[in-house]
């Protein structure tokens, strides 16, 4: 029993054991199984792994086969001319068309060889040598080098043009592997360029002839306006006159403005630099913007900052041509409202400045999708809403570009309907010294400012604030009135319509306040105490109203500031009309000035005298006006190198006056001649020696020369004033005055009816207007309350007053009818002076001098009846000389007894 109870004891441990080892070999089977599933797995990913190698290998080997392909393609079909070189410049491939430029038959043939030896052999010899300086360079900086060269490549008939590009081909660690160089044949492209650089040229030379043509007649017609309005007096021909110079002048603008957007795309646009006076360019610019802005109901307002330097050192004429640009644009495209001029500058330092000028409108305005075209060529926005107005669509495009030209901008703001403003910046050097403008003694002179328009209270009142002038602008005429009385006013400035009621309150209350009468642009001054203000007024021209100079005279003696008698000038041209025209324009200096048509009679009589002067057409037949220069120029030393010879031409493009000076001429003029362009150039070129200053005629708005004659109702101070001073000139305008109105008295018999009351009041106005300018100052004032009735439509106050009206204007023209007569021998204190010009013309004719005939003919006019003057005209013109020598030896026989 113990026995069995053991072995069972055994048999359970051993039991025990078995089951022990059982989940021990169960425990290693999991094991094994995971460790064979491992395994399995990483059998299957190393399978998978170079499964995708295989087929990475294999695409790469695709890829690569495909980008051979390419490359091959590439180099067989480039059309530049591909090589490459290894370090040592032996050739390593190349592109099929290197081998069919060059003659070569396969790469094989030139596979490793140098490029020297290649190069020597099949392409041109003497290019090797500049590429292989230029490998070398590229080479050694590792950088690309580009050129453009001519070459000959082998089998090619001649050179062809090629751009070569040499570029080195680095390694990571950016060792040299060899070079690549690329030939890209630009043959056809020069050839292009080269066809368009001619057309360039023919354009360049089109408008030159262009201009050249254009401006010749233009020369004719601008002078010789500017010639007859100077001597004619009627008021209808005046406005004639006026329009036909406007029309010119804005003819020659568009033409300028076509050669300056030729320059502009040529690249040629030169901006000059000259000492200017910045308030004659502003003087000059309003003065004809007023005119072209009166036509419309709006204001034109200037605000002007007064201390601005007065001279600046720039390009005056393209700055004078953005104002205008600007100005003009604005009052195209404002119908109503007002356009405001603004001017003002950033002082940079001791010389330079930045002007600001802003010119801002109520017009039309502009749309939002419209900006980014407004300042393109030819541009103009809403034709269809647009269509009567006029114009290039040039001005905007040529200002912007002038603006940087000379290193500033144009900006533009609009709202459209409500009106835009542009502005323009312009750098400018200064020279130190006087302001733009400056009032003496301004706290010695109060001013008081009456008119109904608000905008134009407020920018005189803002001008005289910035010209340290206490003022007050007033609203109505009682606060005026009750204003005035007090006397605390040197000025009192009002419209022309209560100049009347300001003389009598001042009268009244004894107060000598001056009168400045706001004037619109057709005013005429009727009472010669009153000083007249034309609108807009801004900070120069109220400085020069309150410091005492008369605004109401012409500026002739301003520009011509010498006289010189003694100095000889010779003006050369092949066209009548231009010598009548220089000649008139020179009368104010007093020279002695000889007329001649052609090169050649130019260049003998300069070796016969010794002119001051020489003013040279360019383009004339027998000797064009260089040859000539240059023949005088050769004629010797010291004089003939030395005397001024001026060229005046038509071609106005940029560079003709450096090609003309580096001819040799002195300086240069353009046609049509500018009055104060000739002036510069008399200024600067008449001897210092023979100048006399001008002495001031009208000082303190006083004429010292006198008339010989009274007459009652006019007031001869008032008419010297308005004929410059010349005795002579008042004469021939009482003449013709005298004449017109005759004609027009007819029209003042009886009262107009509604249909001729447009007539009606041209006539009055331009009786009135003629009136003032000799003196007849009641006689304009008549005509002006008229002219009012007339605008008023008031046919009742017309009856009223045109019976006195007619009757004293009739006795005016009876009274200058026997005061200035119509028979040379009215003037007995003249008969001395007239018989020596008869004698002088008589002498004239006898040797057919048709120059000298024709200036003792304007100098005659004045001297004789219309009648016989007509007489001896006729002759003159039909070449009748012996005749017409006849009739002068008459009259000199009459004038002896």
């Amino acid at each position: 029993m113990g026995r069995q109870s053991t072995e069972i004891l055994d048999l359970v441990t051993e039991i025990e054991r078995l089951q022990a080892e059982n989940r021990r070999l169960e425990h290693q089977c999991r094991s094994l199984g995971h460790s064979f599933a491992e395994a399995q797995a990483t059998i299957d990913r190393a399978k998978i792994k170079n499964a995708f190698k295989d087929k990475l290998r294999e695409m790469i080997v695709e890829e690569k086969s495909k980008q051979e392909k390419y490359f091959n393609l590439l180099l067989e079909n480039a059309k530049s001319i591909i090589v490459f070189l290894d370090q040592y410049l032996r050739f390593i491939y190349c592109s099929r068309s290197f081998l069919d430029a060059t003659g070569i038959p396969s790469f094989g043939v030139i596979n490793e060889c140098e490029f020297n030896e290649v190069f020597h052999t099949y392409v041109d010899n003497d290019f090797g040598e500049v590429l292989m300086d230029r490998l070398g360079r590229a080479m050694r900086s590792g950088q690309t080098e580009i050129f453009t060269q001519n070459i000959n490549m082998g089998s090619s008939e001649g050179q062809n043009i090629f751009e070569v590009s040499i570029s080195p081909m680095l390694n990571h660690d950016s060792s040299l592997e060899g070079v690549l160089v690329i030939f890209f044949d630009i043959t056809n492209l020069e050839y292009s360029r080269h066809q368009a650089d001619q057309a360039n040229r023919a354009k360049s030379l089109f408008l030159a002839s262009m201009s050249h043509e254009i401006r010749t007649p233009m020369n004719a017609i601008i002078g010789m306006s500017e010639l007859a309005m100077r001597d004619e007096s009627s008021p209808v021909t005046m406005e004639y006159l006026t329009s036909i110079r406007m029309a010119g002048t804005n003819l020659l603008g568009l033409i300028n403005d076509i050669l300056d957007l030729s320059k502009i795309e040529s690249g040629n646009l030169q901006i000059a630099s000259t000492t200017y006076s910045l308030g004659n360019l502003l003087s000059g610019v309003i003065n004809v913007m007023r005119v072209r802005i009166f036509e419309k109901p709006i204001l034109f307002l200037v605000d002007v900052e007064p201390d601005i330097p007065g001279n600046l050192v720039g390009d005056d004429v393209h700055i004078r041509q953005v104002f205008f640009n600007l100005l003009t644009n604005a009052a195209k495209y404002t119908n109503e409202g007002f356009i405001r001029l603004s001017l003002t500058a950033e002082i940079l330092d001791s010389s330079h400045l930045v002007l600001h000028l802003t010119v801002i409108d109520s017009g039309i305005g502009i749309r939002t999708e419209d900006m980014k075209f407004l300042f393109d060529s030819f541009s103009r926005m809403e034709l269809e809403r647009n269509r009567g107005i006029e114009g290039t669509g040039l001005g905007l495009m040529i200002s912007q570009n002038l603006c940087r030209a000379m290193g500033g901008n144009i900006e533009v703001n609009s709202i459209y309907g409500k009106g835009s403003t542009f502005s323009a910046t312009i750098p400018q050097t200064y020279i130190e010294g006087a302001l733009l403008a400056e009032v003496v003694y301004p706290e010695k002179k109060p001013v008081i400012i009456y008119d109904e328009r608000e905008l134009y209270r407020e920018s005189i009142a803002k001008s005289l604030e910035c010209l340290k002038v206490h003022c007050l602008a007033v609203a109505s005429t009682d606060e005026l009135w009750k204003e005035l009385v007090s006397g605390n006013y040197r000025y009192v400035m009002l419209p022309r319509n209560q100049v009347e009621k300001a003389e009598t309150v001042l009268r009244t209350n004894g107060l000598k306040s001056g009168i400045i009468v706001l004037a619109d642009l057709d005013f005429v001054a009727s009472h010669s105490n009153v000083t007249s203000l034309t609108l807009p007024a801004y900070v120069v021209s109220i400085a020069n109203a309150l410091n005492g100079l008369n605004m109401n005279q012409r500026s002739t003696h301003s520009q011509i500031r010498f006289l010189a008698p003694e100095a000889r000038v010779l003006v050369v041209d092949d066209i009548a009309t231009n010598l009548k025209i220089m000649e008139g324009l020179l009368l104010g200096y007093h020279m002695r000035v000889e007329l001649c048509d052609n090169g050649e009679e130019a260049v003998r009589r300069v070796k016969e005298n010794h002119y001051d002067l020489v003013l040279m057409d360019h383009m004339m037949p027998v000797m064009d006006g260089v040859e000539a220069m240059k023949t005088i120029r050769a004629s010797g030393d010291g004089y003939f190198l030395q005397v001024p010879i001026i060229v005046f031409t038509a071609n106005a493009l940029t560079g003709m006056r450096e090609k003309f000076i580096s001819e040799g001429f002195s300086d240069y003029l353009t046609k049509p001649i500018e009055l104060a362009s000739l002036n510069r150039i008399i200024e600067r070129w008449i001897p210092q020696d023979k100048r006399f200053q001008v002495l001031e005629m009208l000082q303190d708005n006083k004429v010292e020369v006198e008339v010989p004659f009274k007459v009652e109702g006019l007031d001869t101070t008032i008419g010297l004033a308005a004929s410059d001073g010349s005795k002579d000139a008042y004469i021939k305008i009482l003449r013709l005055y005298r004449r017109d109105v005759e004609v027009r008295l007819k029209d003042f018999v009886q009262i107009p009816d509604e249909d001729d009351l447009t007539t009606f009041i041209m006539n009055v106005h331009a009786v009135k207007s003629a009136s003032a300018s000799i003196g007849a100052t009641e006689i304009a004032s008549q005509a002006a309350k008229l002219e009012d009735a007339g605008k008023a439509g008031n046919l009742d106050a017309i009856a009223a007053a045109l019976p006195a009206f007619w009757e004293n204007l009739d006795l005016l023209v009876q009274r200058i009818r026997h005061a200035v007569g119509d028979s040379p021998t009215a003037y007995h204190h003249d008969m001395k002076k007239m018989q020596t010009i008869l004698m002088d013309l008589q002498e004239a004719l006898k040797n057919e001098n048709i120059t000298q005939v024709d200036s003792i003919m304007e100098q005659l006019e004045l001297l004789v009846s219309p009648g016989d003057f007509a007489s001896l005209s006729d002759l003159v013109l039909v070449s009748e000389f012996n005749n017409a020598a006849s009739l002068v030896g008459e009259w000199l026989e009459s004038a002896g007894r």
